[in-house]
């Protein structure tokens, strides 16, 4: 009889270490996810702040007015790039705007068709991005509202934020070995993933490569790598 039962009260207490690892480790995933969600916040936010820093292009703006045969100045470059960020970001509806050329009439397009069509996709993907971040914002307020009378809520937003702690430094490490192996071949792909056209094919001389060329990206690509891994 006494055997019977400590089986029973082993079996009892096997099924219910059972159950805790299963919770334990539900709650792990769930951290891991929350850790994503707020990594990706953060970086959202982040590369925002940076994309739309003007004095990180005060060195391109300066080549593109020395290499450029217009008139343009760099002054004219910092009005086509304030404008180029507020039409990404949705501040105003159109992009186009006109600057003087030598040789040419007062008041000539800045950009080409093509270089419109493209903004216009890229000012589609930053919408995109305002509303994942939006959406992963949202899905942290509400853990943090289900999990507020926790009594070990330190504890578990502390794992959560270790959590965002890892993959931020994870992506950085990624980005840091990408921009060292090969930042156009980095670069090209990001375009083939997230653009359904060749658009951002650009020529040459369009006004968007002018200035805004490749060192340029890679170099914002690593502040906001580096911004993001602190």
């Amino acid at each position: 009889m006494t055997s019977a039962r400590t089986r029973t009260v082993r079996a009892t207490d096997q099924r219910g270490d059972a159950k805790t690892m299963v919770v334990r480790r539900g709650e792990q995933v769930v951290q891991a996810l929350l850790g994503l969600l707020v990594a990706a916040v953060l970086l959202l936010l982040l590369l925002e702040a940076v994309a739309a820093c003007v004095p990180l292009y005060r060195r391109a703006l300066a080549e593109a007015a020395r290499k450029d045969a217009s008139a343009l100045t760099e002054a004219h470059f910092e009005q086509v790039l304030r404008r180029t960020l507020d039409y990404t970001r949705g501040r105003i509806p159109e992009l186009q705007m006109y600057l003087p050329r030598i040789g040419e009439s007062i008041g000539e397009p800045a950009f080409s068709d093509r270089e419109i069509q493209h903004m216009a996709d890229v000012r589609a993907l930053f919408a995109a991005a305002k509303r994942v971040r939006t959406g992963a914002a949202l899905a942290i307020l509400v853990a943090l509202g289900l999990t507020i009378r926790r009594k070990d809520r330190r504890d578990f937003w502390g794992r959560i934020l270790l959590w965002s702690a890892g993959w931020g430094l994870a992506l950085a490490v990624a980005v840091a070995a990408l921009a060292l192996a090969d930042f156009r071949w980095a670069f090209d792909q990001f375009h083939y993933l997230f653009f359904a056209n060749d658009l951002w094919l650009l020529p040459l001389d369009s006004i968007l490569i002018t200035m805004l060329p490749m060192w340029q990206f890679a170099r914002l690509a690593a502040i906001t790598g580096a911004a993001f891994a602190l």
